[in-house]
């Protein structure tokens, strides 16, 4: 499948990224993630957009779930970047070798080893994090939760099969004597290294979902819904830039066989803002986020491209006026491939 088409001028005109440190984009925007790795998650969807209609659909449906359901999780970004460090620790695992742990446990006392403290905090940390998962998770039910739900359920129900994990789980106190250590390191940093990434993985999608819904909450923002149809339609309710403060919402409907509309009014009416308002809803309406609207129908397009803030390119003798004309024929090209055009 044909990924969905977006350039660095389209990116740049609708400020989706920071382009220095303290820009105001709409990635921060959408970015209340507790974790770091939540941050990256969120990034790694906005860079992405879809064009699969049951693949946007999908996102909508977890990202509604947890705007209506009101639901937050709290998970400590500090626990979880320390277990990645244990995970990633380049040192062999403990072994249970003959008076291994004697010998361990009075070296670590007459000199404590790094190492040794990275492990049984890594441990520590590792189970806290899975114990508030399971406290989470245990609240809803499989038949309604949304995807990203029941596959956290069903990672941990995988490990909890495991008996020697189910201990791990189980043991009492957050606490480990240098025998856990020797006992539990080979089982989490060997054994069960991948499937605990994969739940650290969902882990973060699960921040930046949560991310995305507060988002929606806070600023009464609506969600998309995707038609099935091969015509460019667009309708859009109230639409506003959530960068404005006290916007005057606007409406935008498409008119049946017809896929050009042309935007006129006097210089700082407001066009250019009315522009990207229009362009930042396909584009989040196609990563599956609500959108600053009240409502919205939309076609699925593979791909958008905006002309809004060209500048001359002085590096390759390019001046303002055939910046603009050469990037009117890269569109005019990309209006045959079913993209949204604005410009």
């Amino acid at each position: 499948m044909i990924k969905f088409g977006i350039d660095k001028q389209t990116l740049l005109d609708l400020n989706i990224f920071p382009q220095a440190n303290g820009d105001f984009s709409v990635f921060e925007y959408y970015n209340h993630t507790q974790t770091k790795g939540g941050k990256e998650a969120l990034e790694e969807m906005m860079r992405m957009p879809l064009n699969n209609r049951n693949e946007i659909e999908a996102r909508i449906s977890i990202i509604r779930y947890i705007t209506e359901q009101h639901i937050t999780v709290n998970v400590d970004k500090e626990h979880l970047a320390f277990v990645e460090h244990y995970l990633g620790l380049n040192i062999p695992v403990l072994k249970n070798k003959p008076f291994g742990t004697i010998s361990l446990n009075i070296s670590n006392k007459i000199r404590p080893n790094n190492d040794i403290y990275i492990i049984s905090k890594g441990l520590e940390y590792l189970k806290i994090h899975l114990g508030i998962l399971t406290d989470f998770l245990s609240k809803f039910s499989s038949e309604n939760a949304p995807s990203i739900f029941i596959q956290l359920k069903n990672e941990l129900v995988e490990l909890n099969k495991i008996p020697e994990f189910a201990h791990f789980l189980k043991s009492k106190g957050q606490h480990f004597s240098i025998g856990d250590l020797i006992r539990y390191d080979p089982l989490i940093r060997k054994n069960q290294k991948e499937n605990i990434k994969r739940i650290l993985e969902l882990t973060y999608f699960l921040d930046a979902y949560i991310s995305i819904a507060r988002t929606a909450e806070k600023n009464k923002l609506g969600f998309p819904v995707i038609l099935e149809s091969e015509k460019p339609i667009v309708k859009i309710k109230d639409v506003f830039h959530p960068f404005i403060k006290n916007p005057v919402p606007n409406d935008v409907t498409s008119i049946d066989n017809k896929n050009l509309c042309f935007v006129t009014g006097a210089n700082m009416a407001g066009k250019s803002t009315f522009l990207k308002s229009i362009g930042l809803c396909i584009y989040l309406s196609h990563l599956g986020f609500p959108v600053p609207a009240n409502a919205m129908e939309t076609a699925v397009f593979n791909g958008l491209y905006t002309t809004i803030n060209i500048s001359d390119n002085i590096n390759q003798g390019y001046s303002h006026y055939y910046s603009e004309v050469k990037r009117v024929k890269e569109i005019a090209l990309m209006l045959k491939e079913k993209a949204f055009c604005n410009f």
